[in-house]
C-alpha cells in the first residue's frame, strides 16, 4: 500500500527546558490508515502532530505528505499550505461564532458544500447549527470540531486527544461514532491518545513512543498480545510481572529494563474483548548473557 505520510529521522528539542521531544523518529502511514500514537506524558506525541501540521519546526529530519516534502533541512511549507487539518484536544471552536459559522470557516469549505451537508447529517448536528459552542455538550462540540476539520477535505487528519475531555459513558458513544465516520469517509488519520482503549478500538496501527523514541510500531492487537518491552505492555493495561521459570513454555519474550535485574519474566494482563482480542498476554525476558532468541511470538 502506498505511503501517504512519511516521517524520516525526525528530531525536535526544546533548548530552554533541555527536553528532547522527538529523537530520530521514523515511520510511514498508508492512505486510508488510522494510526494511533500512544505513550506516557512527555513522550513527544503532541509535538509530532505540531511538526506535521507546521506549528513547530523540527531540528532535523524529513516529512513527506502525498509525495511532497513539507519539511527538511531546506524546506518548510507553511501550515496553511499543508493538506492536513488538526483537531485540538479542547476542540478550539470559535466562541463568537455559531456552529454553522465554525464549520464553514475553513479555506476549502465554500467548495465542499455537498460534503459538509453529508457530514452534518452523518454526525447528527443539523439542529445545533444556530447555537454557539457554550450552548452544546462536549460530545456535540467534538462532532462539530470534526466536521469543521473534515470540511476542508484534507488528505490527512490529525487529532490530539479528541476524546479526553469526555466522561466515560459519552466517550464510548462518541468513539463508536468517530470510528464509523472515519471508516465511511476512508480518512487517513493520525490520532494521539493516552487511552489504550482508543488505540485498540480505533486504529489500524499504533506507534508507541517513549521519550521521543519509537518503541514499537505494529497493529494494536499485536502490541497488546506481544509487547516488545515492559513499557509497551503497561501502556495497554494492568500487568503482573512474574519469573519466567514459573511458566517455562512461554513463546514470546522481551527485555525488561525497569530494574536491570537478571530476570526471566512473563507478564499476564487483564483480557479485553475489543476487536476480537482476548486471553492473556505474555512477555518474556531472557537472562542477560544467556542464550536464546530475541522477541518472538505469534
Amino acid at each position: 500500500m502506498k505511503s501517504l505520510l512519511s516521517i524520516s529521522n525526525l528530531s525536535k528539542a526544546y533548548q530552554a527546558n533541555n527536553i528532547h521531544a522527538l529523537d530520530d523518529l521514523s515511520f510511514e502511514c498508508a492512505k486510508g490508515e488510522v494510526i494511533s500514537v500512544v505513550g506516557s506524558s512527555g513522550s513527544g506525541k503532541s509535538t509530532l502532530l505540531k511538526l506535521i501540521a507546521g506549528l513547530e519546526i523540527p531540528d532535523s529530519g524529513k516529512i513527506i505528505l502525498n509525495d511532497k516534502v513539507i519539511n527538511n533541512e531546506s524546506i518548510f511549507v507553511q501550515p496553511e499550505q499543508r493538506d492536513c487539518d488538526l483537531v485540538f484536544q479542547d476542540f478550539s471552536l470559535f466562541p463568537n461564532m455559531t456552529i454553522n459559522e465554525n464549520i464553514h470557516f475553513g479555506k476549502n469549505a465554500p467548495s465542499n458544500k455537498s460534503m459538509i451537508d453529508e457530514l452534518i447529517s452523518l454526525t447528527n448536528i443539523s439542529d445545533l447549527l444556530s447555537r454557539y459552542p457554550h450552548q452544546i455538550s462536549g460530545g456535540q462540540q467534538q462532532r462539530a470540531a470534526l466536521v469543521r476539520a473534515l470540511a476542508n477535505n484534507p488528505l490527512l487528519l490529525l487529532m490530539d486527544e479528541p476524546l479526553s475531555n469526555l466522561d466515560s459513558e459519552l466517550k464510548e458513544n462518541v468513539r463508536r461514532e468517530l470510528i464509523s465516520i472515519l471508516k465511511k469517509l476512508e480518512m487517513t488519520v493520525l490520532i494521539v491518545t493516552h487511552d489504550a482503549e482508543d488505540a485498540l478500538t480505533i486504529s489500524d496501527k499504533t506507534v508507541v513512543l517513549k521519550k521521543g523514541k519509537l518503541v514499537q510500531l505494529d497493529t494494536p492487537k499485536n502490541i497488546y498480545k506481544y509487547p516488545k518491552s515492559e513499557y509497551a505492555a503497561r501502556l495497554f493495561g494492568k500487568t503482573n510481572i512474574v519469573p519466567l521459570d514459573m511458566i517455562p513454555g512461554a513463546k514470546h519474550f522481551f527485555t525488561q529494563t525497569s530494574t536491570g535485574d537478571d530476570l526471566s519474566l512473563i507478564h499476564i494482563s487483564e483480557p479485553t474483548r475489543r476487536r476480537g482480542i482476548g486471553g492473556s498476554r505474555v512477555g518474556v525476558e531472557k537472562k542477560r548473557g544467556g542464550g536464546g532468541g530475541g522477541g518472538g511470538g505469534g
